[in-house]
């Protein structure tokens, strides 16, 4: 993923690649004693939620085995430290990329909605409205007439 993102000409995409490598850079220069399992777990967990929010083939419950918990534990684990469930971190992952691409191309919603991890374009455009208040389409209009 940070490999696609760097090659990617989009100042969004670059600005992601940037993001992603000083986090790790962040994980990976931490003292050893200083966060305990669970809570780097956590930061594993949400790291990979982020890495893989667009590819729908890749299951919470997936994810949560790579880091070496149960589902349900790293959920109780994930929405005490962070403050919000690992689904609706993940829609929130999808639904800010979703913004950036309505907002710096032309693609189509169902388009859109794929490349954020969506098959179903109807359920996307309801977690978007859902989220941000407008529908995709509206969003893009919007924000298209300001650029």
């Amino acid at each position: 993923r940070l490999q696609l993102w760097s090659r990617r000409p989009d100042p969004p995409s670059r600005l992601r690649a940037s993001a992603a490598l000083l986090e790790l850079l962040a994980i990976w220069a931490q003292p050893f004693e200083a966060p305990a399992a669970q809570e780097r777990s956590v930061v594993l967990y949400r790291n990979l939620i982020e890495q893989y929010a667009d590819d729908s083939t890749h299951t919470l419950h997936a994810l949560a085995e790579r880091v070496g918990f149960s589902a349900e534990h790293l959920s109780v684990l994930f929405r005490r430290e962070l403050g919000v469930t690992p689904v609706a971190y993940r829609e929130n992952v999808r639904c800010a990329r979703a913004r950036e691409l309505l907002v710096s191309t032309n693609l189509p919603i169902a388009q859109v909605a794929r490349q954020v991890g969506y098959p179903d374009a109807n359920y996307f455009a309801r977690v978007f409205r859902k989220l941000c208040g407008w529908s995709p389409r509206a969003f893009a209009r919007r924000h298209s007439a300001q650029r």
